[in-house]
């Protein structure tokens, strides 16, 4: 069978002929010369493996666990777990979260595989709270965003934004693998008029007090009988741009 082989390789009109080399370049998302955007919002998206909340925070902080095989990775994270754990228990008493819950979930992350309800809003809340660093999550299905802390008007220029997917299996950053410390405000318009849902924080009061805010500030619902919660949600969104406006600017 080689014999054949070779005998055709001699009757190819073609056998003194190269091809030539072709070149394979491997640009990192860190190469301020490229311009890589396959994530909403302009963002760069980057697997995290493991994934998981505190996983994503050890690879903003850790600079051992984000340059670690996938073993010592793991090891790092159980020990992790273990002091998140402590602090969790001390500092989340009295919460409108359920510390039990956040335990459960917490020790639930030691996982490999966690799925996206395991990444709940309690449990985000809290690493937030204990960790000192602000989150944002993209569901790029329902095109929709969700802050930690919660309410937009909470946020501080001076403690860490960092983002990821629903159920937190990656990281998502600018390119050259850079945060979002300015322009917050803007950068949240913008996906809204891109048509994605921000969860802006919404104001109590009576709706004669929060019309008269509203117009106070020369803002009005789009709705042509608003009702008290559209006031509500207007002023509360105007209240959350100004604020981070300010904190990001």
């Amino acid at each position: 069978m080689l014999d054949q082989v070779l005998q055709w390789t001699q009757t190819n009109p073609s056998r003194n002929n190269q091809v030539a080399p072709i070149e394979i370049r491997i640009k990192s998302d860190t190469d301020e010369s490229a311009t890589v955007i396959n994530g909403p919002g302009g963002t760069v998206a980057t697997p995290l493996d493991p994934p998981g909340p505190v996983s994503f925070y050890l690879w903003h902080t850790d600079a051992m666990y984000r340059a670690g095989t996938n073993l010592l990775r793991r090891q790092i994270l159980r020990e992790a777990i273990v002091d998140i754990t402590k602090k969790v228990a001390e500092q989340c008493k009295g919460h409108r979260w359920s510390k039990k819950k956040v335990l459960e979930q917490l020790a639930a992350q030691q996982s490999a595989h966690v799925s996206p309800p395991q990444d709940t809003p309690d449990l985000d809340d809290a690493l937030c709270y204990v960790l000192n660093f602000q989150k944002i999550i993209l569901d790029d299905v329902h095109k929709k965003v969700y802050a930690f802390p919660r309410d937009w008007r909470d946020w501080s220029g001076e403690v860490p934004v960092w983002m990821t997917g629903l159920g937190t299996r990656c990281l998502l950053h600018l390119p050259g693998e850079r945060h979002l410390t300015k322009g917050v405000a803007s950068w949240l318009t913008l996906l809204e008029a891109e048509g994605w849902r921000v969860e802006w924080p919404t104001v109590d009061g009576k709706v004669e007090d929060l019309k008269t805010k509203c117009e106070t500030l020369g803002i009005k619902p789009k709705a042509e009988k608003p009702k008290k919660e559209d006031w509500s949600a207007v002023l509360g969104r105007t209240q959350a741009i100004k604020h981070l406006g300010e904190e990001f600017a």
